[in-house]
């Protein structure tokens, strides 16, 4: 060997002296630095609200967390170096556990739902998400995530008793319960709304509520969807059907808006089938005409027969009286008591004429039949102030000019019910003022009685007055709303709208 060669040996050789000397110093720092690693991956698993646990192929276990100290009751130090299964699996799991382990030595994670127990041998459902661990790619171990899942469980199984009790509601509730899309498309029905319609489920899911509903009433729906998509308000509203067999079915419906994050997505609602009710309706308020007739008529026939039979019979008696007294006056000139008690019988006869004119003119206004409602109460007004003369009431009258003349049914429903609230008024209300106004707003003739009196309860009254409930009777029979609203103190307003023509009518009464 020359001496170059050997220069070239010693410095190779001190090259691999360098890299030792530099692999001792460094081995330390690398292993300390590998277990503050370690020490740091330990911390954060602790940190964890899941149970994390790592083994060995066999099943031993070489890592617990605190976690898993809290939910399975062994401590790490307990759990460390036992088997993973005689620690937290029950003899119901046992076979299931070692399938689990026998597709992880395969090299597959496993997820799912397990009952596993805790250290006093108590049982609890967990999920449980198993994975493989490697090292430099061989496989040396399995860790396990787990979490305690009976909250959840119980809630599943709460959600679905009552999804079932719901269910049952559904199919047997005896109103249809719908749902429809945005442009009208059915998306489901319950079982009412097959006996209803005569449609079985799956003919109306493939079918458009304008393909139900009668063509008259399309455009109500268009107006009722999008009204829902502006106003979530409640709102209920009667619609015609057409059933599968030709029959024409009156629904009153209650939809709404069912929306997710804000965007609507179907109209769902309840509607209920009140054809019957309806037709008793009608029925009821033909015969509430009938009895309303009847009494007009019955009212002009006493009014007649007061004013040409017992008031004229009267008027003869006070002028028999009259010649009886000259009579006796020639016969008996000093007789002064007895004059006197024939000046107090004729007295008592004219009062009793005004009384029966007045009772006559009030059961039959000869006035409203040939004039109409404006002047009726014109009438009525006046003839009333010269009743109030000596009391501190006043009424006063605002008539619309141009009022025209009404059906003879609504002009007397009208006229009775304002006869009514002045007469309670006068009563009860001690009021010092009643004002009386009729006038036209839109396509209804409006009346307003007001009084400044003393108020009342009205729920008090409408259980136990007769009057009240008379005009809330004929304010239904022409389909006239009527609203009452009164607080003590305060006087009473009583607002009547009815229809210019009978036609369509539908009792409107409201109460406040």
């Amino acid at each position: 060997m020359n001496d170059s060669s050997k220069i070239e040996n010693l410095n190779a050789q001190k090259q691999q002296d360098m890299k030792k000397t530099e692999y001792i110093s460094i081995k330390p720092v690398a292993e300390q630095l590998s277990e503050e690693v370690l020490s740091l991956h330990a911390q954060l698993l602790n940190t964890i609200e899941q149970s994390v646990i790592a083994t060995d192929l066999g099943g031993i276990v070489i890592y617990w967390n605190r976690f898993a100290e809290q939910i399975y009751g062994w401590s790490a130090e307990e759990a460390i170096g036992r088997n993973v299964g005689k620690l937290i699996m029950p003899k119901t799991s046992i076979r299931q556990a070692d399938e689990i382990m026998t597709q992880l030595r395969q090299d597959k994670s496993w997820t799912g739902e397990l009952t596993v127990q805790r250290k006093d041998g108590t049982t609890f459902p967990a999920q449980i998400t198993n994975s493989p661990i490697y090292d430099k790619q061989t496989l040396i171990g399995i860790i396990g995530l787990s979490n305690d899942i009976t909250e959840r469980k119980l809630m599943e199984k709460a959600l679905r008793v009552s999804e079932s009790r719901y269910r049952s509601l559904l199919e047997n509730a005896n109103d249809i319960i719908y749902s429809h899309d945005l442009q009208g498309n059915y998306v489901a029905v319950n079982s009412a709304a097959e006996k209803v319609t005569g449609y079985s489920r799956e003919e109306l899911k493939e079918m458009n509520i304008a393909q139900l509903v009668v063509p008259e009433h399309h455009e109500l729906v268009k107006q009722i969807i999008e009204r829902k998509l502006c106003d979530p308000t409640p709102t209920v509203h009667e619609l015609d059907i057409i059933t599968k067999d030709g029959r024409r079915r009156t629904l009153e419906v209650n939809p709404r808006v069912s929306s997710i994050e804000g965007q609507p997505l179907v109209i769902e609602g309840v509607a209920r089938d009140v054809t019957e009710r309806k037709h008793l309706e009608e029925v009821r308020h033909t015969w509430a005409e009938h009895l309303e007739a009847a009494r007009e008529g019955e009212r002009r026939r006493l009014s007649l027969q007061l004013h040409d039979e017992v008031v004229q019979q009267l008027a003869v008696a006070s002028i028999k009286l009259q010649q009886l007294e000259k009579r006796l006056v020639k016969l008996l000139p000093e007789e002064n008591a007895v004059f006197a008690d024939l000046v107090m019988t004729e007295e008592l006869l004219h009062r009793n004429q005004q009384s029966l004119r007045q009772m006559a003119y009030v059961l039959h206004s000869g006035v409203l039949e040939q004039f109409g409602l404006a002047e009726a109460f014109r009438k009525f007004t006046k003839d009333i102030d010269t009743l109030l003369l000596k009391q501190s009431t006043a009424i006063s009258l605002d008539l619309s000019p141009d009022f025209p003349r009404l059906e003879s049914a609504i002009e007397n429903g009208i006229y009775r019910t304002v006869q009514e609230a002045i007469n309670n008024a006068l009563k009860h209300a001690r009021a010092k003022l009643i004002s009386l106004s009729l006038g036209i707003k839109d396509d209804l003739a409006l009346v307003i009685i007001r009084d400044d009196g003393c108020g009342f309860d009205l729920k008090k009254i409408e259980s136990s007055g007769i009057g009240v409930a008379s005009m809330y009777e004929r304010a239904e029979i022409i389909g006239a709303k009527l609203n009452i609203t009164s607080q003590k103190g305060k006087g009473t307003t009583v607002t009547l709208e009815a229809p210019l023509k009978q036609c369509g009518r539908k009792a409107q009464a409201v109460r406040h």
